[in-house]
């Protein structure tokens, strides 16, 4: 079972008409939240997340293509870009089946403050992968295992 979260609902509207177009709207449930609000006691295998990790001062200059089109919700991390993150690394962990990962698409610059606030909230261990330009863009955090009896 898969399930999309948004706290937009526009976001989710296009997100549910590109699931029909590919025929797989019917395996996908689509909730409009905050975060982790709407798994209500769902436990997930893997959460894969890109949430907003673009400094608000650095908004403006972002490329046209971006800042002119995408929503500043989905854009902006607050000050340092890691608001959202923080929010995230403080309530995911319940929500986290046994062993399970998280995968978080994180700013240039960032992912090593990331892991440390993800290790720091409880996750076992952490990965760091690269994106296809060499930038540190991927934080890999897997939750603790079942303890062994």
């Amino acid at each position: 079972d898969l399930v999309a979260i948004d706290l937009s609902p526009e976001a989710l509207r296009v997100a549910r008409r590109n699931a029909r177009r590919h025929d797989v709207d019917g395996r996908i449930r689509f909730l409009c939240g905050d975060l982790c609000a709407p798994l209500h006691s769902l436990r997930c295998g893997a959460v894969l997340c890109n949430p907003p990790y673009i400094r608000t001062d650095e908004l403006a200059d972002l490329q046209p293509e971006v800042r002119d089109h995408e929503p500043r919700l989905a854009l902006d991390g607050g000050p340092d870009g890691l608001d959202v993150i923080r929010r995230i690394a403080a309530t995911i962990l319940p929500h986290m089946a046994p062993a399970a990962q998280l995968f978080l698409e994180v700013g240039a610059g960032q992912a090593d403050v990331v892991a440390q606030l993800i290790l720091g909230s409880g996750f076992d261990g952490v990965e760091i992968r690269n994106d296809l330009a060499g930038i540190p863009r991927l934080v890999i955090a897997t939750s603790p295992a079942p303890p062994r009896g």
